[in-house]
């Protein structure tokens, strides 16, 4: 009964695919608005929320999701519906990943794909919270990146469409090294995606990585005005130099 569901579904994803193919003329946002109208399989959280990767991510997929070629990922994904079961396509999503460990989200999240994330978080939101070998979640590598655009989209999915994932949760996820997303935007100098980040969660300016530094100790100890500057707009007046001198004192 389950295989002949995934048939007729297949049968309409591959007419709405072709359709999709074939007018190229479109609007940007009215084709990703189609895809979005296409079924895939729905995973569960407790067989794809912290599945093992097993397979090495296939040339075409990573090339789409680095171009932002949504609509050539999207009509691959389709196209393998028609010949693999649902279970199979799922761990193409999940399972399948680069050799760094990062998954589709993970790629157009570090290039600043918006079309293909945009999709990959409407149909899988469960990648949002997908860790690569090294620890990071797809909000690490954008805000690494200083992809803002990118940042800010995910974080406006989580609050709009996201029922189980608490933002604050997801901005205060750390890699392997203690840092969530917030001390790479300010260790790497990306003011922009910082201040948003503090703006979202001023809690986290005050988490400490593996080497005791909180993301607000980082930016006074690389010397940033303007880093600093978009530190003290986001705190209530006095915090910032209390913290400060907390944070320094511990370290010696």
């Amino acid at each position: 009964m389950e295989h002949s569901t995934d048939i007729i579904q297949s049968s309409s994803t591959l007419q709405l695919s072709m359709q999709l193919k074939i007018d190229m003329t479109r609007p940007v946002h009215e084709k990703l608005e189609r895809w979005k109208a296409v079924k895939f399989p729905v995973p569960k959280l407790a067989d794809y929320g912290f599945s093992e990767p097993n397979k090495i991510l296939q040339k075409e997929f990573y090339t789409y999701a680095k171009e932002d070629n949504f609509n050539a990922l999207f009509g691959l994904l389709s196209d393998k519906l028609e010949h693999v079961s649902s279970e199979e396509m799922l761990n193409i999503i999940f399972k399948h990943v680069a050799a760094s460990g990062n998954s589709l989200l993970h790629v157009a999240a570090s290039n600043g794909g918006e079309g293909v994330k945009q999709l990959l978080c409407h149909h899988f939101p469960l990648l949002i919270t997908r860790k690569n070998f090294l620890g990071d979640n797809a909000l690490h590598l954008a805000a690494r990146a200083g992809r803002f655009d990118t940042i800010q989209n995910l974080v406006k999915h989580v609050k709009i469409h996201h029922r189980t994932l608490e933002l604050a949760s997801l901005l205060r996820m750390k890699n392997n090294k203690g840092n969530t997303p917030l001390h790479d935007a300010v260790i790497k100098g990306c003011r922009e995606v910082a201040c948003f980040l503090v703006y979202e969660d001023l809690e986290v300016s005050y988490h400490k990585n593996k080497e005791h530094k909180s993301p607000l100790y980082l930016a006074v100890e690389s010397c940033d005005e303007e880093m600093i500057a978009s530190f003290i707009e986001a705190m209530p007046e006095g915090n910032l130099g209390n913290h400060v001198f907390s944070s320094f004192r511990r370290e010696k």
